[in-house]
């Protein structure tokens, strides 16, 4: 028998993780905040990683990772503008 049906019984025939919870559904599940920003800054590293590799251009990469736009010029760049087209195509 599984552990499930063994302790919520009557929740377990109509949810595949019962809970203890009113409802009978796991309602919330939490990660320790320190957990969770160590988490992203991987992934934000293996993307520009992956992207790299992939020969993604850098104004491309500094879009998507939502950093500033290197360069003296960038000021005069819209930000929307380039979002709405260039990552478009």
């Amino acid at each position: 028998m599984r552990i499930g049906r063994a302790l919520y019984g009557e929740q377990s025939r109509e949810s595949l993780f019962p809970a203890e919870s009113e409802s009978g559904h796991v309602i919330e599940h939490k990660e320790k905040r320190s957990d969770l920003s160590k988490w992203g800054n991987d992934l934000r590293q293996t993307f520009r990683t992956i992207a790299q590799t992939a020969g993604v251009a850098e104004l491309d990469v500094h879009l998507l990772m939502n950093h500033s736009i290197p360069g003296v010029n960038a000021g005069y760049i819209t930000r929307n503008k380039l979002l709405s087209d260039h990552l478009r195509q």
